[in-house]
């Protein structure tokens, strides 16, 4: 399969670290994304109001992002392969 030019030399531009942090953040949010959606609905089936489930959902994508600023940062120190190891 033939990438595109501009894609090509984006990717190369790019450390190591970088495109595979790309690569699992985007296999990562598929599930992650699935798991939020049906919690929903299991949230809502359970009696939970939709504004509660809103804002437990709301709490979690804080909590991802917060998490990912930390784990950038231990990942930049030690590099992929320890950190992978640690986490």
């Amino acid at each position: 399969m033939l990438k595109p030019k501009f894609l090509e030399i984006f990717l190369h531009r790019l450390g190591r670290n970088i495109q595979v942090n790309l690569i699992l953040q985007f296999a990562w949010s598929i599930p992650f994304f699935l798991y939020t959606t049906y919690s929903t609905l299991y949230m809502l089936k359970l009696g939970i109001s939709a504004g509660e489930a809103g804002f437990i959902n709301s709490v979690s994508f804080l909590l991802k992002a917060g998490i990912s600023l930390g784990a950038g940062y231990i990942i930049n120190r030690l590099g992929r392969k320890k950190s992978l190891i640690i986490m």
